[in-house]
This record gives C-alpha cells, structure tokens and sequence, in this order.
C-alpha cells in the first residue's frame, strides 16, 4: 500500500508495467499488425506465468 502525504488520490510517478487488462485494452486501441503481434506475445507471457504460479503452488501443497 503506497501512502500520499499530498492531496489526491494519485501517485505522481508513473507505473512502470501494464496488467493483463490493461494490454487487452491496449490491443484494443492499437490496430498495426506491429502491435497486434506484441500484443499477442504479451498475453502468452502472463497465460505462462499463470500457469507457472499455479503449478509451482500446487507442488509447494504436495510438497509440504
């Protein structure tokens, strides 16, 4: 939890990664055939690391 000691409710730093909604948006307003190859890779990549965290925390249960 990040806490402000100015008004408002933002951070004046910028984020520094997308979330999985927000590259689903993204491909959304992006139409280069560029972009929707990036895209694509980018939503592999977070369904890969799904998968990992998944498996490894099912392991982690056999495990212990």
């Amino acid at each position: 939890m990040v806490t402000l000691k100015k008004r408002g409710n933002h951070s004046k730093y910028l984020p520094n990664v997308f979330t999985e909604q927000g590259v689903a948006m993204l491909s959304s307003v992006l139409r280069s055939p560029q972009a929707i190859q990036v895209n694509i890779q980018i939503m592999r990549v977070f369904t890969r690391i799904r998968q990992i965290v998944a498996d490894s925390t099912t392991h982690g249960r056999t495990i212990s």
